[in-house]
């Protein structure tokens, strides 16, 4: 068994040389546009909101509250919260929507990488990976912005990876490292 050398495997696999048994799913562009154009709608839908709840003057009251329960300063002081909270929420979205704008030019910048030695996942020059020899447990779930693997690790901790459905299907990526564990773990002892 040889040694993961990360970054070494991140520049192979950018320069397109790939070696036989490494799986790469590219960022597909689909996932580029879909999360660009949703988050960015989103996070203008929530400014809007924002400002009509702020000009309005206007407040959501929850249906299990009676009505008599705000004064009209109540009104007017929940409307001003609920504007911020809006305001956060959508230009918190607009920025993770801007964020996808580099990726349209350099997709290939993007990748998920499993060789039978180690993985990892690329994001520009961000790179997040590990030798499977330090898998412990692999676990696939839904996340807040999708699916995520979570990934326990032998030497204690755990790395989340938000992969979302960026590279494919997630489940297709559980399985190709879940089989690089088990091979590994298969693999005669030298």
């Amino acid at each position: 068994m040889a040694s993961f050398d990360l970054s070494g495997a991140v520049q192979q696999a950018r320069a397109g040389m790939i070696s036989p048994g490494w799986k790469v799913f590219p960022l597909l562009r689909r996932a580029i546009w879909t999360n660009l154009l949703s988050e960015c709608v989103l996070g203008l839908f929530g400014i809007g909101v924002a400002i009509y709840l702020f000009v309005s003057g206007s407040a959501y009251v929850p249906a299990f509250l009676p009505d008599s329960f705000f004064s009209q300063t109540g009104i007017l002081v929940t409307s001003i919260i609920e504007s911020l909270l809006f305001l956060a929420l959508g230009i918190w979205l607009l920025v993770l929507g801007i964020r996808w704008i580099p990726r349209i030019g350099d997709s290939a910048g993007y990748f998920f990488l499993v060789t039978p030695d180690g993985f990892a996942e690329v994001k520009g020059e961000k790179v997040v990976g590990l030798p499977l020899s330090d898998v412990l447990r692999l676990n696939q779930r839904n996340g807040y912005l999708g699916p995520e693997l979570q990934i326990q690790r032998r030497t204690g901790g755990t790395l989340k990876l938000a992969i979302g459905r960026n590279y494919g299907p997630a489940n297709q990526i559980a399985a190709t490292l879940a089989e690089g564990v088990v091979a590994l773990q298969r693999a005669p002892r030298q």
